[in-house]
């Protein structure tokens, strides 16, 4: 399977593990040797500004909520758009770091959208790519508003309009199913 890094994942009824339940991944990173992502429409109760109260003595007002990025334990993740602290960026506009002092820079500052995930979703090799094929996952293109925008519903607006490129091309040859209505 080509590399899914940078596009979106889109959790199915068919997918039956309980940390996905109606979830959007962003995928960061797809290679042999494993897959990792952050889900989308997850947020916390928990605040940025509560959890760098925790791993620093600057003070912080940020407000946004921390996402919970999968089951997986890890670093605090940042997706961002200041490229002045990027490590990679993953898909045009959208940054990733993990750096205590490039994540210190984005929370002090509110002029550049980004999200702060703790955790993150992992698969081993070939994992993903099985997962895919039986189903459990449909993939998007991703843009920097799905992963900068309101995660309310975030599901749902991407599955319909997968939903829309499935019929997209069917729907020029549409027929009404009594032709004498023409």
């Amino acid at each position: 399977m080509d590399s899914l890094a940078g596009k979106l994942l889109i959790a199915t009824p068919d997918l039956l593990d309980p940390n996905f339940l109606r979830t959007v991944i962003f995928l960061m990173q797809h290679t042999d040797q494993g897959a990792t992502g952050v889900i989308l429409n997850q947020p916390t109760t928990t605040t940025v500004a509560a959890v760098w109260d925790e791993i620093s003595d600057a003070e912080c007002e940020c407000d946004h909520p921390v996402n919970r990025g999968g089951p997986v334990d890890g670093p605090l993740i940042a997706l961002h758009q200041l490229a002045e602290v990027s490590e990679r960026e993953i898909i045009p506009g959208v940054h990733l770091t993990m750096h205590r002092e490039s994540l210190h820079r984005l929370v002090m500052q509110d002029a550049v959208p980004f999200r702060i995930f703790s955790g993150y979703s992992g698969w081993g090799p070939n994992q993903l790519d099985t997962e895919v094929e039986h189903g459990g996952w449909l993939t998007l293109e991703s843009h920097t508003e799905h992963v900068f925008g309101e995660s309310d519903q975030l599901w749902r607006r991407v599955c319909e309009h997968v939903g829309h490129d499935v019929l997209k091309p069917h729907l020029g040859n549409v027929r009404p199913i009594d032709p004498s209505v023409n």
